[in-house]
């Protein structure tokens, strides 16, 4: 028998083998790709459903902060309100012993209570130490919270090891700290998410040099007892400001001149009269800078306002193309109903102005406008002597364009009527010609005309004089003529216009009525408005609040009704504001008169003792200076490192200068570039020092409170979280203990 070795079939056998090897391998490859792909499906929908849960909690965190901002403003009201307790305008009774708790420290403790107690209150389910979870819940999507269905949101607090609706407050001095704040997120594909966090809240310190009784002297860096103006180029300044006035007239205070831009940086900016802002100048006020001002006028202007503004009388848009944008908070607190000069509101007199406030946390104008018609120039021989003649007009707005002052021309049915309650001319104004008939002549009866009849009807609202309560016996209380003398100097071609002078809530009703009834003087009032105006944007409604009714204008015009008879603490921030202005602090002392702060600050006796026979002195530690001048005195390229100037007559700062500059005059600066406060403690080394080596004149001695400030030196303030009326929640409120499961 032969045998042979035959092999025949084996390839097929390697093919099968192989691609077998190769579809197990395909399949173990498709089975991989697969387990990838749904991997990462999964890994994003969790994630997905964690960064849910992080909005989720994000919208909890918000209403925190909501909460906490309602908290602050609380605290600073009660504040403002109480700032008499730290000493204001008194002095330690004689033989009492003076507290050793300083003034802020006081203040400090009153304010982390006031705003420790309202945040509690506004959290608490009713029992102490612990918060609802449902009231910080608010802002959270309710569809989320309320859901039947994927995807849903459950908020709640760890307690005890349990989810509640109640959660532990933790009162830790300087914060408080809610506890075990629960976010539990199923997404639409069911993939859970839970994420448990603390929420700290610290406590905000009250602002010290806005409101305070220690004055704080060297956070300054300039203070012009006769104003400060800036005359040339972009200037920062990064130091507080007080700036007083020359001129008893126009009460200008802080001045940037024509074509140079101020920016103005996180500190306090106090202009005991108007800062004016000239035509193709700017100032821009950053989110944390204070302005405390008598005024702002714009002429020709530009102004950005993003921190805390406090006006005692009116912002005015002059000159043409005046611009002014609010994005902060700004309080028009002067409500004087009787005198133009301490009656807050925003005005637009000049051409193409505009003003835009869409931004803006919150507007409160406590005042109305007037129209200014006491001017000598428009007087003659008939409003001589006449108490109601020529005098300022109240009107009924708290934001007016120059336009509307024609909504307050009496209807021309109102004067001079006979005895059938009708008018002789029927219009307003009259020539001095009509005016005079109207006194001298008489009606077909034989009677006199009725110069101002309180009961007869205006033919567009059908309303009289009464209508408004104006009786016969208070009639020259409620009215005003204007007598405007002829161009051409001919008698007969002089004017003389009637205008209501009603107390400004029936003005606000008497425009309304006109407004609405009158569409001829609508129609005249919007053309009045374009011409003047370019935008006037509102705030949100929420953010507003006037006594008066308010002007709008983005093409078409609306006159809004005002939402509040008052603003809460008008007198506390007028008295604050005249303190200030005094010793740029709230304690007024015994003997200080307002609007002398460097007589009130500077020890004058004992500074012209140091100057005697001498132009100035300076002492020098480690080549950094402090000089006092008995005149003016020009920072320049060659005065070397000076960090304080002290000068009895106008300081010229004409570089970039760090320290304090303190003039009994004006302080100009020119192109500086940047002024800012020193924070180094290095004025303090300098006014110890004597001003003649080895002598007993020490520098020091030439301020009244200088042992205190030698003792303290230059403490800028550290709290940098806020200004004024406004709170920088993101760094208040805060996680911690933060886990995700």
């Amino acid at each position: 028998m032969i045998k042979r070795n035959d092999n025949r079939g084996s390839s097929i056998l390697m093919v099968i083998l192989v691609a077998a090897g190769i579809g197990v391998m395909a399949a173990i490859a498709l089975w991989v790709s697969l387990r990838n792909v749904q991997m990462k499906t999964t890994d994003a929908e969790i994630k997905e459903s964690f960064y849910s849960a992080e909005g989720v909690l994000e919208q909890v965190k918000a209403g925190v902060k909501e909460k906490a901002e309602a908290a602050y403003k609380e605290a600073v009201t009660k504040d403002l309100e109480n700032f008499a307790k730290y000493n204001n305008s008194s002095q330690t009774p004689a033989g009492a012993a003076s507290s050793t708790v300083s003034e802020k420290a006081r203040r400090a403790e009153d304010f982390k209570k006031n705003f420790k107690d309202t945040f509690k209150r506004s959290i608490d389910r009713g029992t102490d130490g612990e918060y609802n979870i449902k009231s910080i819940s608010n802002l959270v999507d309710q569809s989320l919270l309320n859901s039947p269905t994927y995807p849903y949101a459950v908020v709640s607090a760890m307690n005890g090891g349990f989810s509640r609706d109640e959660g532990i407050v933790k009162d830790e001095d300087d914060k408080l700290v809610l506890k075990g704040i629960k976010v539990r997120y199923v997404s639409e594909d069911e993939q859970v998410s839970e994420i448990v966090t603390d929420i700290t809240v610290a406590v905000p310190k009250p602002d010290v040099i806005a409101a305070t009784s220690d004055l704080d002297l060297f956070e300054y860096a300039i203070i012009g007892d006769k104003g400060v103006e800036v005359i040339a180029g972009n200037v920062n300044i990064k130091g507080s400001v007080y700036a007083g006035f020359s001129d008893s007239l126009n009460k200008q205070a802080f001045v940037t001149s024509s074509n140079t831009n101020v920016g103005l940086y996180d500190k306090t900016l106090i202009a005991n009269g108007t800062v004016y802002v000239a035509n193709n100048a700017s100032l821009k006020a950053s989110p944390n800078q204070k302005i405390w001002a008598g005024g702002i006028l714009l002429d020709g202007g530009r102004a950005e306002l993003t921190g805390a503004s406090y006006v005692a009388d009116d912002l005015t848009l002059s000159g043409e193309r005046s611009s002014a944008k609010i994005s902060g908070t700004y309080k028009g607190y002067g409500n004087d109903k009787n005198v133009a000069g301490s009656s807050s509101a925003i005005i637009i007199n000049g051409k193409d102005s505009s003003i835009d406030m869409s931004g803006a946390k919150e507007v409160a104008l406590a005042g109305y406008s007037y129209i200014a018609t006491g001017n000598e120039k428009l007087r003659d021989r008939y409003s001589q002597g006449n108490a109601n003649n020529n005098v300022d007009i109240k009107m009924g707005e708290s934001i007016a364009v120059k336009g509307n002052q024609i909504a307050y021309l009496m209807p021309g049915e109102w004067i001079g009527t006979d005895s059938n309650k009708e008018s002789k001319f029927g219009h307003n104004p009259l020539s001095y010609d009509e005016y005079k008939r109207l006194l001298n002549e008489r009606d077909s009866s034989g009677k006199n005309y009725v110069l101002v009849d309180t009961k007869a009807r205006a033919y567009k609202t059908g309303k009289t004089f009464e209508d408004y309560g104006v009786t016969k016996s208070d009639l020259d209380a409620n009215y005003t003529k204007i007598f405007v003398q002829p161009i051409t100097g001919i008698s007969s071609d002089g004017l003389v216009y009637f205008y209501v002078n009603l107390p400004q809530d029936k003005a606000a009703k008497y425009f309304n009525d006109f407004y609405a009834a009158d569409k001829n003087r609508a129609e005249e009032l919007k053309k009045h408005t374009d011409y003047y105006t370019g935008t006037i944007k509102s705030a949100a409604e929420a953010n507003i609040k006037t006594v008066g009714n308010y002007t709008l204008y983005d093409n078409d015009l609306v006159v809004l009704p005002g939402k509040t008879s008052t603003i809460d603490g008008t007198g506390k921030f007028t008295k604050a504001f005249r303190a200030l202005c005094t010793n740029l602090t709230t304690k007024v002392k015994a003997g200080q008169r307002e609007n002398e702060v460097f007589k009130n600050i500077i020890n004058e006796a004992v500074l012209n003792g140091y100057l005697a026979g001498v132009v100035k002195k300076e002492v020098s530690v480690n080549g950094v200076k402090a000089v006092i001048a008995s005149g003016d005195y020009e920072y320049n390229s060659s005065s070397g490192d000076v960090r304080l100037i002290v000068a009895l007559g106008d300081v010229r700062v004409n570089k970039t200068f760090t320290g304090t500059v303190i003039a009994r005059n004006k302080v100009i600066v020119n192109s500086a570039g940047e002024i800012k406060s020193d924070d180094s403690g290095i004025i303090k080394n300098l006014i110890s020092e004597p001003l003649t080596a080895g002598g007993s004149d020490y520098f020091y001695r030439i301020f009244k409170d200088g042992e205190a400030f030698a003792a303290s030196g230059s403490t800028v303030s550290g709290n940098d979280l806020f200004a004024d009326g406004s709170v920088d929640l993101s760094k208040l409120v805060s996680y911690s203990n933060w886990k995700k499961k």
